[in-house]
């Protein structure tokens, strides 16, 4: 092969090799910008999720200091309306965590103890007979799990325990 063709097959080459370099760098570029607006939008979501979350755990401290205020008051209607406007706000709060794929650990009163779920901040003496030993008897801080990860609700749980009168003991 002559000297001539070899030069001009590595000048095509080398064209050749800077077309494709020119579309790497595009891709590169395009790839960028992706990644960019993907962050965005994961820091948009981490945002949304922890607002959500304070929301959801206001609405919890928020119901039990409007119960107990409006017991001391007597007023059973204002107690019902103010109740209604908290379980809304943790209701929209809680779809927000949902579309998000958070999942809120919430017990009700009476569920079973989940060891996996819930952690046991407190013992309480049970009043009735629907009041089994080991089972939720309030929640203190709702539970979250997001990507397999699980922060567990704090919760007081009924005691077999004969002293207290009602009145909670530590664990």
């Amino acid at each position: 092969m002559s000297k001539k063709k070899l030069m001009q097959r590595i000048g095509r080459l080398e064209q050749l090799i800077a077309g494709v370099n020119d579309q790497v760098q595009v891709l590169v570029g395009k790839s960028t910008a992706e990644n960019a607006q993907a962050n965005e939008t994961a820091l948009r979501n981490r945002r949304e999720i922890d607002a959500a979350k304070k929301l959801v755990q206001a609405c919890m401290g928020t119901r039990a200091r409007i119960e107990q205020g409006v017991r001391e008051r007597g007023d059973d209607d204002l107690l019902l309306r103010l109740d209604r406007r908290v379980a809304y706000l943790q209701e929209l709060a809680g779809r927000i965590l949902v579309s998000k794929a958070v999942r809120v650990i919430n017990p009700a009163c009476h569920a079973a103890f989940d060891p996996d779920e819930h952690q046991a901040i407190g013992e309480t003496l049970a009043l009735s007979d629907d009041d089994l030993p080991g089972t939720v008897a309030s929640v203190e801080t709702v539970g979250f799990e997001q990507d397999g990860v699980v922060h567990a609700a704090e919760v007081i749980l009924y005691g077999t325990q004969s002293e207290g009168n009602g009145k909670e003991v530590e664990v």
